[in-house]
């Protein structure tokens, strides 16, 4: 290409670019058109110029800054209309000086994902995305409170996968209290669960919740429905357990006890989640040892099973002095807060209108912690949900009766696992037919009575059966 030069004069008709050096006209970057005459293009904010124009002065492309508009009329004369707008929006708190800035992503909740042998095999080989199962923990407790329960889960449903969380301010997610979004409410931990299960790209058939964490799976299902557009309904059925918890408010005397029946005598506060939440904000920090913790709540008059898990949510001060003091590896200020929204949280109209595609059960203990009445499971069981009965178990069910929550879990399991990897009797039987459930009373939820034999799993360890979790 010919170089830099400038020209003499004008071309009527045809504007000119304007540097900051000397005025130069652009040769065309496109073919010429088959007329020899002498045209210009607007192309993009350049003058695009017939290859003709090079023979009357050959110039190089330059940086152009501004280019000399056309005779236009003068604001003043009749012809005149005010330019178009700006073509982006002015700015805003996320485009500060017209700038986009880029925010940091919501941090994840401390999750782990266990697979049955049959998922893992799958995932291993390009086969299909097994099923999800999502189970989250109760007050003050964190995901490994229902890791024995999860792996007795895939003993019996090796086709499944469990996601275990640490709900914010809980367990290994406690760090991320800042950097999550305040306020510290169950919506709020619900949401965290949706956007971790997003990031992860899950889709879960079933939600187990325990106390605190039952309530959490329930306004997941309602967040998810309102967020995903499909007016009221899930996109695919969704199965949502609730393990020992009501859906609605709490009096602030009574210790599970449903704020509609304020008739009711006052209940013991032992072991109270609100007196133990106290407790252990009041508890002087570091601790030399677990024993002193457990020692100081047993004290303030907490039981021992409850003081023992309690201490086990303490850590070392720091990672490198494992033997050093002790502090809670919780945010107990969040907790507290949380707590709070949990006890003036009431579900009852998601309950009796819930999304379509859903699917509620209830299990009640028979030592519960709560006060079932029976209008409150007429007004379930009418509303189309189930209430199952689980025997000789307190409010952690997942300790007290292990094998009777497997038995009542097992069938809704089964239901969504692909036929050829059904496990009957503790063996795989790939490519038989499913086992037929029995006939169903007529006056009992198609789930209420199915009972299959649970699977033989691993035993739970000692810390596992310490690991109770309160609402």
């Amino acid at each position: 290409m010919a170089g830099p030069g400038t020209c003499p004069r004008a071309v009527p008709g045809i504007p000119m670019a304007l540097s900051s050096q000397t005025r130069l006209w652009i040769p065309s970057l496109r073919p010429a058109f088959r007329q020899a005459s002498v045209r210009a293009r607007d192309m993009g904010g350049r003058c695009v110029f017939e290859r003709p124009l090079r023979q009357l002065c050959p110039a190089r492309v330059v940086p152009v800054h501004m280019i000399a508009s056309l005779e236009r009329p003068a604001p003043s004369s009749p012809g005149w209309h005010p330019p178009p707008p700006p073509r982006f929006p002015p700015p805003s708190p996320a485009y500060p000086n017209g700038k986009r800035v880029l925010r940091d992503p919501q941090p994840q909740l401390a999750h782990e994902l266990i697979q049955g042998d049959a998922a893992r095999f799958a995932a291993a080989h390009g086969g299909r995305a097994p099923p999800t199962l999502v189970l989250v923990h109760g007050i003050l407790g964190s995901r490994r409170n229902l890791l024995s329960l999860a792996k007795r889960l895939l003993a019996g449903n090796p086709a499944w996968q469990v996601l275990l969380v640490d709900l914010r301010c809980h367990g290994e997610s406690a760090p991320l209290s800042r950097a999550l979004q305040a306020p510290h409410t169950l919506a709020s931990a619900a949401g965290d669960v949706l956007r971790l299960l997003s990031a992860l790209r899950l889709f879960p058939e079933v939600l187990v919740g325990h106390s605190y964490g039952a309530k959490v799976v329930m306004a997941m299902s309602q967040q998810f429905a309102a967020r995903t557009g499909h007016g009221g309904r899930l996109p695919r059925p969704v199965q949502v357990w609730a393990l020992d918890a009501l859906p609605g408010r709490l009096a602030d005397d009574d210790d599970g006890v449903d704020a509609g029946h304020p008739d009711l005598a006052r209940r013991s506060r032992v072991d109270h989640p609100a007196d133990l939440i106290a407790a252990l904000r009041a508890m002087p920090l570091p601790l030399r040892s677990r024993a002193e913790a457990v020692a100081a709540l047993r004290g303030a008059g907490f039981s021992a099973p409850v003081a023992a898990w309690a201490g086990s949510a303490l850590r070392p001060l720091s990672s490198s002095d494992p033997g050093g003091p002790l502090v809670w590896a919780h945010d107990l200020e969040g907790i507290a807060s949380m707590y709070a929204s949990y006890r003036t949280t009431c579900l009852w109209d998601f309950v009796r209108a819930p999304v379509q595609g859903l699917e509620l059960n209830f299990v009640r203990a028979e030592r519960s912690a709560f006060h079932w009445s029976a209008g409150d499971v007429a007004r379930i069981r009418a509303a189309g949900h189930a209430v199952h009965d689980l025997p000789d178990s307190g409010h952690w069910v997942h300790v007290d009766n292990p094998e009777g929550l497997l038995a009542i879990l097992q069938p809704a399991l089964r239901r969504g696992t692909p036929p050829a990897l059904l496990v009957g009797s503790g063996s795989e039987s790939a490519g038989a037919p499913a086992q037929q459930p029995p006939q169903q009373p007529p006056h009992r939820p198609p789930l209420a009575n199915i009972v299959a034999r649970p699977a033989p799993g691993p035993a739970a360890s000692p810390l596992a059966d310490q690991a109770l979790s309160f609402p």
